[in-house]
């Protein structure tokens, strides 16, 4: 099985690679376009800003390559900026038009309000992971299952039946996961979430 990494200069990509390895694949690390479609899947990682992120992409035309590859119906998964690029639209920085692939926008954490305590940003926690019931039978993850979190921003969908999981920070619900057909987004950061992570990682390439 081709395993490939979007190599885009964004993200902890040699943690995804060791993570990878651990659980007995091979990744590929590339950017190029045949290299993409000839993939039997595609992991886009990703740290650091999305609208820097959502332009790397674009410079490197990553944005049409990774749609023409989805079109094969070929699964992909998002993690962290990774996920939150699927996304229509993210505020962060100047703001940036994401992939599309998931319609809404990717939102500053909210820090205080009428019933939420006033709580440090950027969430950076191990948080217990909910399952969606309707999508249970194709949900991956392990309800109360705990996933590490580093992020200050979260994705909301305008349809929420393709939010897979969540999680709470003080009172704040938040998207930890979304899925739709081939395509999946984690929040959490599975190379970093020890033996629940790599479970994950590799029920999701072996599925």
């Amino acid at each position: 099985m081709k395993v490939t990494i979007i190599d885009y200069g964004i993200g902890n990509i040699f943690s995804v690679c060791s993570a990878i390895k651990k659980v007995g694949h091979e990744p590929f690390l590339t950017k190029k376009e045949n290299d993409i479609k000839k993939s039997d899947l595609v992991i886009l990682p990703g740290v650091g800003s999305f609208d820097k992120a959502a332009e790397q992409l674009k410079k490197n035309s990553l944005d049409y390559y990774l749609k023409d590859y989805i079109l094969l119906e070929r699964p992909i998964l998002g993690i962290c900026v990774g996920m939150q690029l699927m996304m229509s639209y993210g505020e962060e920085g100047e703001g940036a038009d994401g992939l599309d692939l998931f319609k809404g926008k990717v939102k500053k954490l909210k820090t205080s309000g009428s019933k939420l305590k006033k709580i440090p940003i950027p969430h950076i926690a191990w948080a217990k992971i909910h399952n969606n019931e309707t999508l249970k039978e194709r949900n991956l993850l392990q309800e109360d299952d705990y996933m590490y979190f580093v992020h200050s921003y979260n994705c909301e969908l305008e349809n929420m039946s393709e939010v897979s999981s969540y999680s709470f920070y003080g009172g704040i619900k938040l998207t930890s996961s979304i899925q739709k057909k081939n395509i999946c987004g984690v929040q959490f950061h599975p190379e970093k979430s020890g033996k629940s992570g790599l479970k994950f990682l590799k029920n999701y390439i072996e599925k």
